[in-house]
């Protein structure tokens, strides 16, 4: 789905018309102008999506000064959201700690007879800002996300904007339970395709922190 479409589809669950474009005139456009991209990478980061993963060969930073126990620096990818894993080239993942937008370790850099280069980072992308929602905002994602990552995000970012553009407390908590049944589903069938993996507890859910946004009496 595009950008437009998902954020008509959470319009539709808020009983509000359809935007023609995200320059639309209009209270409700700016919000979810202002909602958009920060929810996307919000849901990306709670949970490990298979289909938003990608692997970087970590580049060691020689030249960054830096009073630390860790004798080893290397670069982040720029495009960061959320680390996974770290490996080294037997595939273990070895201990780190990421500081001033590096990653610290113990571990050198390695090359193997093949070419190949460790550290290796497992990690979840993020949408990377634009300053607005544009077309192709996720490029990089329209083609992956699955059909119930597609309906969980519209209900959250409904969610998202519920009091804003509705004011109304009780459609806030029907969307909510839409929300969490549709995150539910989603979180379900991504453990299936990745064997081994777990689902987060979705029942335990409290109310809406103060200054936007939601806490998990779950722990996430």
């Amino acid at each position: 789905m595009t950008t437009l479409e998902l954020a008509n589809r959470a319009l539709r669950i808020l009983g509000e018309p359809k935007l023609s474009s995200f320059a639309d005139n209009g209270s409700v456009s700016a919000v979810i102008n202002d909602l958009f991209e920060q929810t996307f990478n919000l849901m990306l980061k709670e949970e490990d999506w298979y289909w938003a993963r990608k692997r970087a060969e970590l580049v060691e930073d020689t030249l960054l000064t830096h009073y630390s126990e860790w004798e080893y620096v290397f670069d982040l990818p720029t495009d960061l959201l959320q680390i996974r894993s770290v490996t080294n080239q037997i595939k273990e993942e070895i201990p780190y700690e990421v500081e001033q937008g590096h990653l610290f370790t113990n571990f050198p850099a390695f090359t193997d007879a093949d070419g190949n280069n460790y550290p290796r980072m497992l990690y979840t992308a993020k949408v990377l800002d634009s300053g607005s929602v544009e077309p192709d905002l996720l490029s990089g994602y329209a083609e992956t996300m699955t059909p119930e990552f597609e309906k969980a995000f519209a209900a959250r970012l409904a969610l998202e904007a519920c009091m804003t553009v509705t004011k109304d407390r009780q459609m806030m908590q029907d969307v909510r339970g839409e929300y969490f049944l549709s995150l539910q589903r989603a979180a379900q069938l991504n453990a299936i395709a990745q064997p081994g993996f777990g689902t987060r507890d979705y029942d335990d859910w409290s109310d809406p922190v103060e200054g936007g946004g939601w806490r998990s009496n779950a722990g996430w």
